[in-house]
């Protein structure tokens, strides 16, 4: 293999033609194979993550050579018994709507059962026509797959997600014996991670300086909660693949030294880490916006925080002018370029459910950052209180994903031109300062009066800064006693750190403490024995 190419999947799983470097499955595989040999139905679930189409195409394809069998991985497409249909025909050429007459042609054809591989099952729930709803497709289809599997020309395979077998029992009634033969892909374990590293770096003659440092290796992965999540796993090797390969000659036996693995911090993050330099690269080759770039690959996600997979016409209508066509095509063939999204029947798609949960928990963060922020806007406008610096940090954050009203536009416009006038004013007042200093040198007997007055009124204008100061915090410990009053929400992050810096100067300011010290301790003392505080 060229050291240019890495040997690991990233986030494709393992193919039929891979089953030779698919390691750490022995047991459900030799199960999976005793289920088929028991009967026609078969369902196999898990956590997202686990490898079960893995399991399913590379696995099973270990027990089962070309004569045994004739699989057929199906996904639902626009609905499962159409894209069964197709399929079938495509191999029967025969022109019918008649699932039966296909598997028919195709037994008496090849002599060889047809294994039907329903992959992605849950796309029935997080596909489905939210105004029709999935029940009339799913009942439609287990009464088909009922019929089928009593033909014994077929053997069915139904693969899905855990969290969703609850949304099978109440169509169980179509196809009674649905849940009577089942597999649960577990997380692998320690010894089973070994067996996938080992036999990998075997099978691609990767050694590792020392010997015994696949050890640490599977440490940090069971750490990194990769044993649960195998997409992890493979992106994790191929970037200690890379880091080794800098440093080797064009054809030298790579090896994997302990500097390689301290190099790579935090497994979890490493694919957070991959999607946010593929968004920033996107932005500076194509010259897109970050909301832009967040907008299409929001697309591609679910509500459920699933896959979602687009067709060009449906990005086109879905991203409307932000994008030119090109802009559009050029950004696709990138993400394809880098592996985040496959094509596959004019259709693209993200390359794994753990990318869609990553872009989908950026997206649900960055929602109740706009929320939180929108309720603040809209407190402290409503009760004539002047937004500081922070905040306004914080709306120029968020001003290109959020869809700000035109009265709070207008409420941030009038606070920015205030905190620019005072930081003129303040720069104009350290300067006079300086100034006076220097004069006093020469001057000093002059303009003692001058500055003794100059004196008292800068702590007459301090003094009202902090009676200002006391009033706003006042209010602000108000709204989160009333927040927690209330018990429906806690208060969010910005409220927070302000009580703690109100705390923290309290400590050390005694003329803050006196102002304000009583209303602090009350709303201290409700927010410890509130059920928000467990949180944070």
């Amino acid at each position: 293999m060229s050291q240019t190419q890495s040997p690991f999947q990233f986030l494709a799983p393992y193919g039929a033609d891979k089953k030779d470097s698919f390691w750490g499955r022995d047991q459900e595989i030799n199960r999976l194979y005793e289920l088929t040999n028991m009967t026609n139905l078969i369902m196999v679930y898990g956590s997202s993550g686990t490898g079960k189409t893995s399991l399913i195409q590379s696995g099973l394809s270990k027990k089962l050579s070309g004569p045994d069998w004739i699989p057929l991985f199906i996904r639902r497409g626009e609905n499962f018994i159409t894209s069964l249909t197709e399929q079938l025909g495509n191999i029967s050429k025969l022109e019918s709507s008649i699932i039966e007459d296909h598997l028919s042609i195709i037994n008496r054809r090849y002599y060889r059962p047809v294994y039907l591989f329903l992959d992605q099952f849950e796309e029935v729930f997080t596909l489905s026509d939210k105004q029709k709803g999935y029940k009339d497709e799913l009942s439609s289809l287990f009464k088909m797959l009922n019929r089928l599997q009593s033909t014994n020309t077929c053997k069915i395979i139904i693969i899905i997600r855990e969290e969703f077998l609850g949304l099978l029992y109440e169509s169980e009634q179509y196809l009674p014996n649905l849940f009577d033969f089942r597999l649960r892909v577990e997380p692998m374990n320690k010894s089973k991670i070994e067996q996938v590293i080992t036999g990998t770096f075997r099978e691609f003659k990767i050694q590792t300086d020392p010997v015994n440092l696949t050890d640490t290796i599977c440490e940090k992965l069971v750490e990194g909660q990769a044993n649960g999540q195998l997409a992890y796993l493979q992106v994790y090797l191929e970037k200690l693949w890379k880091e080794a390969t800098k440093s080797a000659l064009i054809d030298q036996t790579i090896i994997i030294r302990k500097e390689h693995v301290d190099a790579i911090k935090d497994i979890q993050n490493v694919l957070d880490v991959y999607l946010t330099d593929q968004q920033k690269e996107i932005t500076s080759l194509h010259g897109l916006s970050e909301k832009s770039v967040k907008v299409l690959l929001d697309l591609f996600v679910t509500e459920d925080s699933t896959k979602r997979p687009r067709t060009l016409d449906s990005l086109k209508k879905e991203i409307g002018k932000s994008i030119s066509i090109l802009q559009l095509q050029e950004v696709l063939k990138h993400l394809e370029a880098s592996r985040l999204l496959i094509l596959e029947k004019d259709c693209y798609e993200l390359a794994h459910d753990i990318l869609a949960k990553i872009i989908d928990s950026k997206r649900q963060g960055r929602d109740l950052l706009i929320k939180n922020l929108k309720n603040t806007l809209k407190f402290n406008r409503e009760n004539k209180i002047e937004i500081d610096r922070v905040v306004l940090k914080q709306y120029d954050d968020l001003e290109d994903d959020a869809d700000f009203d035109e009265k709070t536009k207008l409420y941030v416009k009038v606070n920015r031109h205030r905190i620019l006038r005072q930081r003129v004013l303040l720069i104009a007042l350290q300067l006079s300062v300086v100034i006076a200093s220097l004069y006093a040198g020469f001057q000093y007997f002059q303009i003692k009066e001058e500055k003794e007055n100059a004196v008292n009124a800068l702590n007459k204008q301090r003094k009202a800064e902090l009676d200002k100061k006391v009033t706003e915090d006042r209010l602000l410990l108000k709204r989160i006693e009333d927040i927690l009053i209330n018990g429906q929400n806690c208060p969010d992050g910005v409220m927070l750190d302000s009580l703690r810096a109100f705390e923290k100067r309290s400590q050390y300011d005694t003329i803050y403490k006196n102002e304000i010290g009583k209303d602090l301790q009350k709303t201290l003392l409700k927010w410890n024995k509130s059920k928000c505080s467990k949180n944070n």
